[in-house]
């Protein structure tokens, strides 16, 4: 079992604590080895199949290379960093942007400077997949924590009863990534898990006991 961190924006947190997102997706570096056809097995995989040069499984041979999804494989865990403000350092306490009230708080600082013993949320992972990014279906994206959007003639997306949690996903994307990116349709890690509320060393300590 391996522990590693990963970063959550605001919303994602607050979606996490409610219980709403049980997958993460992640952009896949190897894009060009992928498009090439190159058989991948991913590491750790049960499943004893590879990607083929047109993106679906098809089953495993010996000689088929593996990838290493940089987040796990299933079992291990992650533990989410996201924005907070340090307050004291005797004994050490952090405030959290996703929950407490801002306007008592310092200076934010950014997820990825986040201590360990400073994240409350654990994950522990359960699947791993390779998958292109717009073959998420609704259900999925509800799983990422997406809102309801609709897309406009000009390519802006806003809140809508009548939008999809799909193009909410696709909305989130192109914000975090830039504008366009959902249309390369890129391989990503879709990574699901189970959310553990408590820091990451506190389980380790509890499950060890």
């Amino acid at each position: 079992m391996h522990v590693r961190p990963i970063l959550f924006s605001v919303p994602m947190v607050r979606s996490t604590l409610e219980g709403i997102k049980t997958q993460a997706r992640r952009l896949v570096k190897q894009q060009e080895r992928l498009r090439m056809g190159t058989d991948v097995l991913i590491e750790g995989d049960h499943r004893p199949e590879y990607l083929n040069e047109y993106g679906s499984w098809q089953q495993w041979v010996p000689n088929a290379k593996t990838m290493r999804c940089p987040y796990g494989v299933p079992g291990d865990l992650l533990y989410v960093k996201e924005t907070f403000a340090h307050v004291a350092n005797f004994p050490p306490t952090v405030r959290y942007y996703a929950t407490d009230d801002v306007h008592e708080l310092r200076k934010k600082l950014p997820s990825i400077y986040m201590p360990r013993w400073a994240s409350r949320l654990t994950l522990e992972i359960t699947d791993v997949r390779v998958e292109r990014l717009q073959d998420i279906s609704e259900a999925d994206a509800i799983a990422e924590g997406a809102d309801r959007l609709v897309m406009d003639d000009d390519g802006k997306f806003y809140e809508s009863a009548n939008g999809t949690h799909r193009c909410g996903y696709a909305g989130l994307w192109d914000h975090i990534n830039g504008d366009g990116s959902w249309d390369e349709n890129p391989f990503v890690w879709c990574i699901s898990f189970r959310t553990i509320l408590a820091n990451i060393d506190s389980y380790l300590k509890e499950r060890a006991a």
